[in-house]
């Protein structure tokens, strides 16, 4: 059971990752939720709370972690997902349809320094509601939903794979083999 030393008063969603015993925990800290506090703010960037806790310790005391530099923002917690490679974590934020593909944000935890990574290849489309994992030192983005933004337009779930290699900065939309799966979201 792990709890929150510093009270938050609402955290809405949430993603996580992990760098050797520490456990990073990042979403859209709210003072006052109300009923209809999703939609009055679907339209406005917000910054990305960091909170962090040592699970060597046993103790699951959530801190809220001090960064530097400039902090990821979104419109919706559904739009981010995060990975990690060495000592960084990687934060994935999702634009506005008409502004290109998935932003890539790394956060220093030897320094606790965030900066905005410049990539390369084929990154995803701007989708909402994705996955992401760690697999052999790259990061896979999985599912979502796009064209969300696009008011009247149906939304198309996504049914491809790209990988995010954190040491070259680059993607790679991988190949598909076997039988096709439909798209997801989540």
């Amino acid at each position: 059971f792990y709890t929150v030393r510093t009270p938050i008063s609402f955290l809405e969603d949430g993603v996580s990752a992990t760098v050797g015993s520490k456990l990073f925990v990042f979403g859209e800290s709210m003072p006052h939720p109300t009923k209809n506090a999703r939609l009055d703010r679907m339209w406005v960037e917000r910054d990305i709370s960091s909170f962090v806790t040592d699970t060597s310790n046993n103790r699951g005391e959530f801190e809220p972690l001090e960064t530097k530099g400039s902090a990821p923002q979104t419109r919706s917690i559904e739009r981010i997902a995060a990975g990690s490679s060495g000592n960084d974590v990687f934060l994935f934020t999702s634009p506005q349809v008409e502004e290109g593909s998935l932003l890539v944000h790394k956060l220093d935890t030897t320094s606790n320094t965030w900066s905005k990574v410049k990539t390369s290849g084929t990154a995803p489309p701007p989708l909402a509601n994705f996955s992401s994992v760690n697999v052999g030192g790259r990061i896979i983005i999985s599912g979502g939903q796009s064209t969300v933004d696009v008011p009247g337009a149906r939304a198309e779930y996504n049914a491809d794979l790209y990988e995010f290699d954190p040491a070259s900065g680059s993607w790679t939309k991988l190949s598909k083999s076997g039988e096709e799966l439909d798209g997801r979201i989540g």
